[in-house]
């Protein structure tokens, strides 16, 4: 149960998607805290998704090391540094996107205009370097 739901009282149900829904008590803001924003299971699988390309990224640098240890051809050992940087690259984007979806959409609904203005900001700088 959601921690803005205090009990199952005679309030309305709001659909969340095909099967789930969720009470809604009048005066509470109806914005869901973040990670209850997608469905739950979608937030879970999402999550799974990033860890594994994370350790996809640690394999990689863990053969790099092993390459530069066996004096591999150094065009070799450039190509597997572009691919660990696509990598990180692509988890980036994941996360901005996450981010700028959840977060930063619910500190506009919330009147907190020019934080997300300066988060907003903040990710553009970021993705410009």
């Amino acid at each position: 149960m959601s921690a803005y739901v205090k009990s199952k009282a005679s309030f309305p149900l709001v659909s969340l998607g095909k099967y789930k829904k969720r009470r809604v008590i009048p005066g509470y803001l109806d914005i869901p805290p973040w990670g209850y924003y997608h469905t739950h299971t979608s937030m879970k699988q999402q999550k799974q998704k990033l860890i594994r390309r994370l350790k996809i990224v640690e394999g990689q640098i863990r053969g790099l090391q092993e390459m530069i240890e066996k004096d591999t051809y150094c065009i070799d050992v450039i190509t597997q540094t572009s691919a660990v940087k696509q990598a990180l690259t692509a988890l980036e984007d994941i996360l901005i996107e996450e981010h700028l979806k959840t977060c930063v959409i619910r500190q506009m609904k919330t009147g907190k205009e020019r934080q997300a203005q300066e988060e907003i900001l903040k990710v553009y700088t970021l993705k410009r370097k």
